[in-house]
C-alpha cells in the first residue's frame, strides 16, 4: 500500500526538519508495507521475540565461564589406550577425523570435573604434520546430545608456528574487546596419559551451539569458508557454490545438511559482486551485516591475519542469522597474525588501504573500501582501535601479563621446541625481537610499528551517524515499550528521531529521541498497546556536519505486539547492591523484585526466571503465590542452598538481560523483560509508576512501591520533613524524633546524578538550589553511609 505524503503527519513541539525529510523519503519511495501477508518489500522484518541489537542481536560477548576462565591456566588431562593414541599421531593417520574414545578431566582450580567418553582426533590442517599437534574433544560423538557447560566440543590448538605461543590469544582478546561474535580463548597444559605435552590455546568451537549463544538462533546456515572461497559470483545457480576443490567445498555447509540449500549464500555473493552502486548499501545491508565486518576489516589488517579472506582467500566463517535476515561474518584461525610471515614481507608497513593481493578478485574487500561511506566508516574503526585495542601503551603491558602467568608453563612444554628448534631464550625473546624464518617481527615492536605505519597512513573524513544497537524490551500488550539505540560519531549528534506507525493505519509519527546522560544511547517510549498488533518504525540521525543516516537503510522495522498473558513485572533490579539490602545471611546481594499488578493472586510455579534470553527455563519460581498490587522480592545470588527465594544465576553490572516466562506445554511465553545497560553501585533499575511504568535508573525501593515519596521512609521508618515544598530557592531538611550523630544529605535529579552532597548538622540542614534548572529532585539521607530515608522535592518558577 502506498503512503500518500499527505496523511503524514509529525507530532512534535517545534518543527524537525530530519523527521520530514525523513518522512517525504519514507512515502517517496513507497517503502510503507502495511499488510506483511504476500508482499515482497524492501525491508527487515523482524518478529522480535526479545530484543534486537544490531552490533549483536543477542549475546555478542557471553560470559567467559570456568571452561575459558584465563585467570588461571587449567588441566585438561585426556586418558586414552596408548594402542588408540599411536594410531592417532602416527604419520598415515593425519587426514583422519576419527574420534578416539577418551576420557576427559577438567580441572582449573575451582571446577574439577571428569567427563567419560569422549571423542579426541587431531584437528588442523598443516598443524597436523607438525611435532607439536593440535586436537578437538568432542563432548557428543559418543553420546548424542551431550554438552560441557554448553558446548559440544573444545579446539586444543599447539600454536606451534608462534614461538610466543600468544597471537590467537590476543586476537581473540581483542574481538571480544571490540564486541565482535568471536570464539572464546585461553591458556591451558594438556597432559595426555599423566604426560604433560605442553602449553596449548583452548579455542571455542564455532557450530550450531556456538551461533545459538551469540544470536539467539542456530536454524540458518553456518558456512565453514577456507581456501579458495574469495566469494566471487559463479552464476545464479546455488549449486555452482557446492562444488568440491581438492576434496572439500570451499563454502562448506555445517548445519541444515540434509536440505543442502545453498540458496541464501548464493543471494549473497550475487548482490555483493552485482549491486549497482547508486542500490548497493540497502541490497547489501539487507542480506550481510556489515558494520560488524567493517570492525574486523580494521582488525584483520592491523594484525596483519594474511592467511584470512583479504589476502588468502581462506579461514572464515558465515552465518544466516534467522533473526535478521543478514549474513554474519565470524573470523577463524588467527595464528598467523602480528608479523608471522612466510612470503609477503613487510606487513607493519603495509598499506592500510591496499591490502589484498595485486590483480586477484576479493569483492567483499575491494566493493566495502570503494563505497565512500563505508571506507570513511573502516577508517574512523581503525582510529578506535588505534586509541584502544591496538595502542602499545595498552598491549604491551597486556602482553607482560599474560605472559608472566604462562611462563612456568612454557618452560616444560616438551613439544615447544620440536618443529622449529626454538629455545627457551627464544620463546622470552620473540617478544621482544625478530627470530628468523617466518617469524619475521617480534611481538612488541611489530605493534608499535604498525600502530605509527597505520596513525601516518589514515585518511579520516566525517561519517555519518553509526547506529551501534536497537533494543526493545518484550514486545507485548500493556507494557511500556521503550525504544533504546546507540548511535555514534566522529562528531556529534545534532537530532535523532523515532518514525511509528501502527497496524495499519497510514499516518506516522515522529518524535525526537532523548539522549542517555554522558553514553551514546538515545531512548524513546512507544506508545502502550492494548491489544495485539504490528509498529513500524525507522530512527533518523543527523549529525553536526549535517551528516544523515537512517536505521534502516531503506525501510521501517515491522515489530509484532503479542498479547501479556499475566499482570506480572519485573517492577525493579538491583545488580550492584552494596549496602542496600542483605538476605538472610546478611550478604549485600543482586536482587530483583515481580509486582502483580492484577486483582487476583497468581502462582508462580510455572513461570520462570532467566538471565539468558536463549534459555528461558533457567530458573524455575517456587510454588507460591504473590497477591493482587503486591511485592516479591528474589535474590538472584547463585546460591540455592540459602532458600527458595534465591535464584541460580546473578546480575551482571555491566549489564544484560533479564525476563520471565510462563511454560505453556512446550513452549514459554514472555510475561515481561528487558535488557539493562552498566548499572551504579547502590541504586537499581525499575518502574516508575508499579507494573507499567517505564523503566528508569531509580532510589532502590526493595519489596515496597517505586513511588518515591514515600516508600522507602515507610520501610526505613524514618520520620523527616522538607520545607518549602515545591520551592523557588532553596529548602531545608529537618530530622524529627530522631537523634543521629553521623548524618549526610545527597541531592539527586530524575537521571539519577548527584547534585548536591553535604553533612548534616544538628538535625538540619538548608540546601540551595538557585543553580539547578527547574524540575523533581530526591533528598537522600543517609547514616554513616547507610541509607534512612528518601523525599521528592520539586524546584519550580526561577530563572
Amino acid at each position: 500500500a502506498k503512503l500518500p505524503r499527505q496523511l503524514c503527519r509529525i507530532v512534535s513541539p517545534k518543527p524537525l526538519d530530519a523527521a520530514r525529510a525523513a518522512q517525504r523519503r519514507w512515502a517517496a519511495k513507497n517503502i510503507i508495507k502495511l499488510s506483511l501477508k504476500g508482499s515482497k518489500f524492501y525491508l527487515i522484518s523482524c518478529i522480535i521475540f526479545l530484543f534486537f541489537n544490531l552490533s549483536t542481536a543477542q549475546n555478542p560477548i557471553p560470559k567467559k565461564g570456568p571452561v575459558f576462565n584465563d585467570e588461571v591456566v587449567p588441566r585438561i588431562i585426556i586418558s586414552i589406550p596408548p594402542d588408540s593414541l599411536d594410531q592417532l599421531i602416527q604419520l598415515g593417520s593425519q587426514g583422519d577425523n576419527h574420534h578416539y574414545i577418551s576420557r576427559m578431566i577438567f580441572d582449573n582450580g575451582e571446577v574439577v570435573d571428569t567427563v567419560e567418553r569422549v571423542g579426541f582426533r587431531l584437528r588442523g590442517n598443516t598443524s597436523r604434520g607438525s611435532q607439536k599437534k593440535s586436537f578437538k574433544i568432542s563432548f557428543n560423538t559418543y553420546e548424542p546430545g551431550r554438552k560441557f557447560y554448553g558446548l559440544e566440543k573444545l579446539n586444543i590448538n599447539g600454536e606451534h608456528n608462534d614461538p610466543s605461543i600468544m597471537r590467537s590469544k590476543i586476537c581473540w582478546d581483542m574481538l571480544r574487546e571490540m564486541g565482535i561474535p568471536a570464539p572464546r580463548a585461553n591458556h591451558v597444559q594438556l597432559y595426555i596419559n599423566n604426560q604433560y605435552v605442553g602449553l596449548y590455546l583452548n579455542v571455542e568451537h564455532i557450530d550450531e551451539e556456538f551461533v545459538e549463544n551469540r544470536f539467539g538462533n542456530q536454524d540458518g546456515n553456518l558456512y565453514k569458508c577456507t581456501w579458495p572461497a574469495t566469494l566471487e559470483y559463479e552464476g545464479d545457480d546455488p549449486a555452482v557454490y557446492q562444488q568440491e576443490m581438492w576434496g572439500k567445498r570451499p563454502y562448506q555447509l555445517k548445519t541444515n545438511l540434509e536440505s543442502d540449500d545453498y540458496s541464501d549464500l548464493s543471494n549473497f555473493i550475487a548482490i555483493l559482486n552485482n549491486s549497482a552502486s547508486a542500490d548497493f548499501e540497502c541490497e547489501l545491508e539487507e542480506v550481510f551485516h556489515v558494520d560488524a565486518y567493517l570492525k574486523v576489516l580494521a582488525f584483520d589488517i592491523l594484525t596483519s591475519n594474511w592467511d584470512g579472506p583479504i589476502y588468502n582467500k581462506n579461514n572464515f566463517y558465515l552465518y544466516h542469522n534467522q533473526a535478521t535476515g543478514q549474513f554474519e561474518y565470524i573470523p577463524f584461525d588467527l595464528d598467523n597474525t602480528f608479523g608471522i610471515d612466510w612470503f609477503i614481507g613487510d606487513l607493519a608497513t603495509r598499506d592500510i588501504y591496499n591490502w589484498k593481493p595485486t590483480g586477484e578478485a576479493r569483492p567483499l574487500y575491494t566493493r566495502l573500501l570503494n563505497h565512500k561511506p563505508y571506507k570513511n566508516r573502516f577508517s574512523f574503526y581503525m582510529q578506535q582501535m588505534l586509541e584502544t585495542v591496538f595502542n602499545p601503551t595498552i598491549l604491551h603491558p597486556y602482553l607482560d601479563t599474560l605472559k608472566e602467568k604462562i611462563d612456568v608453563y612454557v618452560i616444560g612444554d616438551p613439544f615447544r621446541s620440536k618443529d622449529y628448534g626454538w629455545s627457551l631464550e627464544d620463546y622470552h625473546t620473540s617478544y621482544e625481537a625478530a627470530l628468523g624464518q617466518h617469524v619475521e617481527y617480534g611481538l612488541k615492536p611489530y605493534i608499535s610499528e604498525r600502530y605509527e605505519s597505520a596513525l601516518g597512513q589514515l585518511k579520516l573524513e566525517n561519517i555519518e551517524p553509526i547506529f551501534q544497537s536497537i533494543q526493545l524490551p518484550l514486545p507485548i500488550t500493556n507494557t511500556p515499550l521503550t525504544l533504546t539505540a546507540e548511535v555514534i560519531d566522529d562528531n556529534s549528534i545534532a537530532s535523532i528521531n523515532c518514525c511509528y506507525s501502527i497496524g495499519e493505519s497510514p499516518d506516522v509519527t515522529c518524535m525526537p529521541m532523548q539522549l542517555v546522560t554522558e553514553t551514546n544511547q538515545y531512548t524513546i517510549h512507544l506508545p502502550q498497546i492494548s491489544e495485539a498488533t504490528t509498529i513500524h518504525y525507522f530512527i533518523t540521525a543527523i549529525d553536526n556536519d549535517g551528516l544523515e543516516k537512517s536505521y534502516p537503510n531503506c525501510g521501517p522495522l515491522s515489530l509484532s505486539i503479542d498479547n501479556k498473558t499475566l499482570p506480572l513485572f519485573i517492577n525493579e533490579i538491583q545488580a550492584r547492591n552494596t549496602s542496600t539490602i542483605s538476605d538472610e545471611a546478611e550478604q549485600f546481594d543482586d536482587w530483583l523484585e515481580l509486582y502483580n499488578s492484577g486483582e487476583e493472586s497468581i502462582n508462580l510455579s510455572t513461570l520462570f526466571l532467566t538471565d539468558d534470553e536463549t534459555r528461558p527455563d533457567k530458573w524455575q519460581l517456587p510454588d507460591l503465590t504473590i497477591a493482587p498490587k503486591s511485592f516479591l522480592l528474589i535474590w538472584a545470588d547463585e546460591d540455592q542452598e540459602q532458600g527458595e527465594l534465591h535464584s541460580n544465576f546473578k546480575l551482571s553490572g555491566s549489564g544484560e538481560f533479564i525476563g520471565l516466562f510462563e511454560k505453556s506445554g512446550d513452549d514459554f511465553v514472555p510475561i515481561d523483560g528487558f535488557t539493562f545497560g552498566e548499572q551504579v553501585e547502590d541504586k537499581t533499575y525499575g518502574r516508575i509508576p508499579d507494573g507499567g511504568g517505564i523503566l528508569q535508573e531509580m532510589i532502590p525501593t526493595p519489596n515496597v512501591s517505586n513511588d518515591l515519596t514515600s516508600a522507602v521512609n515507610d520501610l526505613l521508618k524514618i520520620n523527616f520533613q522538607i520545607f518549602p515544598n515545591p520551592t523557588a530557592n532553596q529548602v531545608t531538611i529537618s530530622i524529627l524524633d530522631h537523634t543521629f550523630t553521623d548524618l549526610s544529605v545527597t541531592g539527586i535529579d530524575l537521571l539519577g546524578q548527584v547534585v548536591f552532597e553535604a553533612p548534616m548538622v544538628n538535625n538540619q540542614l538548608t540546601w540551595n538550589m538557585r543553580n539547578l534548572p527547574n524540575g523533581t529532585y530526591f533528598v537522600q539521607l543517609k547514616e554513616q553511609g547507610q541509607l534512612i530515608g528518601i523525599e521528592k522535592v520539586l524546584l519550580v518558577n526561577h530563572e
